[in-house]
């Protein structure tokens, strides 16, 4: 007479081929999120990046002389005179790894994200003369680790230059 039951046997290699599928599965899936966690970083670094830059280069070109840093000079804020007297001088700067914005007598505005880091901010007045007034930008922005986890480590620096359009 032929039993229907599983033998051990068979149970062992039931359970061991689960096993791997239920770790491949796993496996796979950790990866997934791993790979979402990384582009969800390049991400926000790019996109402060940009944004950063291109409201500072907006604001240079908009402005209608350069304070400081003076001619030649590369320093780490930058001051600016503005045709709206209610917001000049604009100072660009950084504190504790976060941008900052002052316009006129108002407090400082932040304008990086908590999530970013600021570092390396220089500002290099490269203004010829007969010329309006150059000033080359460079900053480096780093995701906030908090978590301390190999995916959210990510820098990008960036430069740039704008000129004063009168």
């Amino acid at each position: 007479m032929k039993s229907k039951a599983f033998t051990m046997i068979e149970s062992l290699l039931y359970i061991a081929i689960v096993s791997i599928l239920l770790v491949s599965l796993t496996t796979f899936f950790s990866l997934i999120l791993q790979s979402k966690n990384r582009s969800q970083t390049i991400s926000e670094v790019d996109n402060q990046g940009l944004i950063i830059m291109h409201l500072m280069t907006r604001t240079i070109r908009n402005s209608t002389s350069i304070t400081s840093p003076s001619v030649g000079v590369s320093a780490s804020s930058l001051t600016l005179v503005v045709p709206d007297g209610t917001r000049s001088p604009t100072i660009f700067n950084a504190t504790s790894g976060v941008l900052n914005i002052t316009e006129g007598t108002g407090a400082a505005i932040t304008l990086s994200s908590n999530r970013i880091i600021i570092s390396n901010l220089s500002f290099n007045n490269v203004t010829k003369s007969g010329t309006t007034g150059t000033i080359k930008i460079s900053f480096t922005l780093t995701y906030n680790n908090t978590a301390g986890r190999q995916e959210f480590n990510y820098s990008q620096t960036y430069n740039d230059s704008a000129s004063i359009n009168i």
